[in-house]
């Protein structure tokens, strides 16, 4: 926010400050959410009776009151409090004191005018002066005069206070500037008396006019009766209303999300060694060991490339039943080539270049799209050209095999070891399972309810077996996907991993930055108070996400790349390909997008909006 130019006022000698939501916030989204913190330590419905406490003070003292005269209304209205209220008082008084911090605008403004100019804080407020300066002085606020309408008995919205405030220092009304966020009381009542004004719109107010915030439904988040979501709830307006990339934005909206989900796998742990599987579990490792300080914790290198797509038992056809899963999972990769194709296992397709056009290919750069007109045919010869090879492929397999058991080996894992990934069906962990006598506690973001059951032991934090998130696994993986390539194979029980996209790369940082940003300062609230998110809360967060995007997230979708475990088969997230819509290639645009409902968005505030009527909309 552009502060005001100081320059442009004549004879200034005095430049006032409103208190709250102008010099200092409170970390709670409305102020009385303070009051929930206090009813969850003494009950009462202590946040009921402390608002109708305050207003009876006033209308018994004839519009302002301190904090004292509220507590002697407390002590009448609510006889169960007899004998409690200093306690109570004095905790209040100690959350707001721990519960303000400086509004950094104001803060650097006020660094730049304080030896200038005389400065002055004004406050319509129940709290005392000397609890105010105490705030102040912790937000970075040097010793200054103070006037506060509860100890003065007047105020700034009948715009007394100001007349007060302009007779003691001595002072016409055109010499003072004076800083709020209130428009009622500190612009236009201090305006009224020809006083300078500058409005500084609050986090609140803008929260309920910028639109990303109502699309993204953040607002709908809050729940007066619960202080954890308010806190929540305040962090995430301040991020929206603030001037950030939409990369940092979307890592902060879903850092409450990874955060729960990993307090929950160390939950679940019980202090068992928990294995951070990459790339999914990059940013779950670094918030469990770095920010929740757990030790008996790692990061290791696994991928379906490495292990998945390599775990077929040679007794059986590479088509059986035995080895269904693990058959579909490779045929089924979204990749351009042939080439690319087999390149997911790391075999060099050039081996095999005779098979590939007997199958009916030209060659190894034929383009085997799943989202083609002619996509059935392209499947029916990769199908005859993956049994053709089968002899080729388990031979290369069994040596990849291996050099993943060695790698197994060397991570000195034990049974009942907790096994964390993404999802959705575990098949990494069923791998090794399959590999080893070792057993593991999967624990996964989500397990999807699938046709075939691999058989271990397994829970999914969203949900198991409710498949909320299917066929959004895409999408999600790139946000949960770290900052390096995958991993294609191990070399001496080091895990080898190709190089990965620079622009995936810079945007996953970003995302990753946000999403340790809002860690480390939920971490931080919560060492003052335990907070709780509601499961159903987080819930709504990833299902808004994925099925209600904002413009701004939907865009997201079309900008970042999609590895899907292959150095060289990026695709972006959404296919709104306006060369592929001119072509009347929309039903495959739509199609192929990992994110439909971004692609909907993104077609919905375009010249093409009338096209959707060609799409197989349910």
């Amino acid at each position: 926010m552009i502060m005001p130019d100081i320059k442009k006022y004549k004879n200034l000698k005095v430049i006032s400050f409103d208190v709250f939501d102008t010099a200092i916030k409170r970390e709670t989204f409305r102020p009385k959410d303070i009051f929930d913190i206090v009813e969850a330590s003494h009950g009462e419905d202590f946040k009921e009776q402390r608002i109708l406490a305050e207003k009876q003070a006033k209308a018994e003292l004839s519009g302002e009151c301190s904090l004292n005269d509220i507590y002697e209304v407390l002590t009448r209205i609510v006889p169960a409090f007899k004998g409690k209220l200093q306690e109570i008082k004095e905790y209040e008084i100690a959350l707001e004191l721990q519960h303000t911090k400086p509004i950094p605008e104001i803060l650097e403004f006020y660094g730049s005018i304080k030896d200038k100019y005389k400065v002055i804080f004004i406050s319509d407020m129940y709290l005392s002066a000397d609890i105010i300066a105490k705030m102040l002085e912790n937000a970075g606020y040097g010793e200054h005069e103070i006037y506060v309408s509860g100890e003065i008995g007047l105020n700034k919205a009948q715009g007394n206070l100001f007349d007060h405030v302009i007779r003691k220092l001595g002072i016409n009304y055109r010499e003072m500037l004076h800083l709020g966020d209130n428009y009622a009381t500190d612009i236009i009542s201090a305006a009224k008396k020809n006083i300078n004004t500058y409005y500084f719109i609050n986090n609140y107010d803008k929260s309920y006019t910028k639109k990303d915030i109502q699309d993204k439904k953040i607002i709908n988040l809050y729940n007066h009766r619960d202080y954890s979501t308010s806190f929540l709830v305040k962090l995430l307006t301040e991020r929206e209303n603030s001037d950030t990339s939409i990369y940092n934005k979307i890592g902060f909206y879903w850092g409450i999300i990874f955060y729960e989900f990993v307090k929950w796998v160390v939950r679940e742990a019980e202090d068992r060694k928990i294995l951070f599987n990459s790339r999914d579990g990059f940013i779950p490792h670094k918030i469990a060991k770095c920010i929740m300080g757990v030790k008996n914790c790692t990061y290791v290198f696994l991928s379906r490339r490495s292990s998945s797509f390599i775990a077929f038992n040679t007794d059986y056809p590479i088509n059986h039943e035995k080895n269904l899963y693990f058959y579909n999972a490779f045929r089924f990769q979204r990749v351009d080539t042939v080439r690319q194709l087999l390149a997911c296992i790391g075999f060099d397709s050039l081996k095999v270049l005779d098979r590939i056009k007997k199958v009916g290919f030209s060659g190894d750069e034929d383009n085997i799209e799943p989202f083609k007109f002619d996509g059935q045919k392209t499947h029916e010869k990769t199908e005859r050209l993956l049994q053709s090879i089968e002899p080729e492929i388990y031979e290369h397999c069994c040596l990849k095999k291996q050099d993943l058991l060695n790698y197994i080996d060397s991570l000195n894992v034990q049974n009942n070891d907790v096994f964390c990934d993404i999802g959705y069906n575990g098949s990494i962990q069923h791998c090794l399972e399959m590999l080893t006598d070792i057993r593991f506690d999967g624990k996964y973001f989500e397990i999807y309810d699938r046709k075939i059951k691999l058989d271990s032991k397994k829970q999914g934090f969203l949900s198991t077996g409710e498949n909320l998130t299917y066929g959004y696994g895409g999408l999600i993986e790139t946000i949960f996907s770290a900052p390096h390539g995958g991993v294609v194979g191990y070399d001496c029980c080091e895990p080898l991993l190709f190089k990965d996209s620079d622009l995936r790369i810079n945007i996953l940082n970003k995302i990753h930055n946000g999403i340790i940003e809002f860690c480390l300062k939920w971490y931080e609230l919560n060492q003052k108070h335990t907070l709780n998110i509601d499961h159903e809360i987080i819930k709504s967060m990833v299902m808004r996400f994925l099925k209600e995007p904002s413009l701004e997230e939907a865009r997201y979708g079309l900008e970042v790349p999609f590895d899907n475990g292959a150095e060289d088969a990026l695709e972006n997230i959404t296919w709104f390909n306006e060369d592929r819509i001119k072509n009347g290639r929309i039903v495959e645009c739509y199609n192929r997008s990992y994110w439909k409902e971004a692609f909907l968005k993104m077609l919905e505030n375009s010249n093409y909006a009338g096209l959707n009527r060609f799409l197989p909309l349910q």
